[in-house]
């Protein structure tokens, strides 16, 4: 046994090795990158107006600018501080990122409980019925959840009739009310969605924006109550998290110098 612990903890020891080299690896890389990009396009833009005009004697009611008749836009550049250059590069990584889980979140969401929904345990009356829905979905699992549900509602009736209601009977009801509850959350998700997608469209799309839409909803709800509007915004917010996180989950990518992969 001492013998077996040792090899384990010599091979751990190996792969610990093999990780640290990695790590610097991909550190010594990265910072060879950010340093080769902050020298190249570390610099700061900026549209200004040039005006020019000649020389005239100043008085107290006049500006030689005034007077100057041509104005010219021209563009200022100047090195950006490398904290600045780093949160402005990080942002744009973050765009990208949060542009294309979010998308596919806000698809993935409500149709993963549709699907949950239209997957729950059915009742089955005759052979014929049995054996199509076993030949569409993974017998075990049904066969399991179906179970659960039937002693779950049995539970409950034995319960109601004799009074008791604990915790027991509570959870059991909270399994009878699921799929319920899976419906009423995909019906939901969805609407939430489309509005997302409208706002979208109408606001962020189109230049100049055709709408404010959801700004508008928001300022009206937040006048209407003082809170409203802020419960609401919150809700959207939550929302778009969810499906970023969700996009994560059923998307997952391959970078250039590392891997994200699916949630499980």
């Amino acid at each position: 046994m001492i013998s077996k612990a040792f090899f384990v903890r010599g091979d751990f020891q190996d792969c610990d090795t093999k990780g640290k080299e990695r790590v610097v690896i991909l550190l010594t890389v990265l910072c060879l990158l950010l340093g080769f990009l902050y020298a190249v396009i570390g610099y700061a833009d900026f549209t200004v107006r040039h005006l020019s005009s000649t020389t005239l004697a100043f008085t107290n009611d006049l500006c030689a600018a005034y007077t100057s008749g041509s104005l010219v836009k021209t563009t200022w550049s100047g090195r950006a501080p490398f904290p600045t250059y780093m949160i402005a590069l990080s942002t744009i990584i973050r765009s990208i990122l949060f542009t294309m889980f979010g998308g596919v979140g806000m698809a993935t969401l409500p149709l993963s409980l549709i699907f949950a929904f239209k997957n729950r345990p059915k009742c089955v009356t005759t052979r014929a019925q049995y054996v199509k829905v076993m030949a569409l979905q993974e017998a075990t699992d049904l066969a399991k959840r179906s179970n659960e549900l039937k002693t779950a509602t049995l539970g409950l009736q034995r319960e109601e009739r004799g009074g008791k209601k604990g915790r027991k009977f509570r959870k059991n009801v909270k399994k009878v009310q699921q799929a319920d509850t899976s419906w009423a959350l995909t019906v939901r998700n969805l609407a939430l969605s489309i509005i997302w997608l409208l706002h979208i469209i109408v606001f962020m799309l189109v230049n100049p924006p055709a709408f404010p839409f959801l700004n508008q909803v928001f300022i009206q709800l937040d006048s209407a109550w003082g809170l409203l509007g802020t419960t609401t915004f919150a809700i959207f917010c939550y929302y778009l998290v969810m499906s970023v996180i969700s996009g994560e989950m059923h998307l997952g990518m391959r970078l250039l110098l590392l891997s994200i992969h699916p949630m499980k």
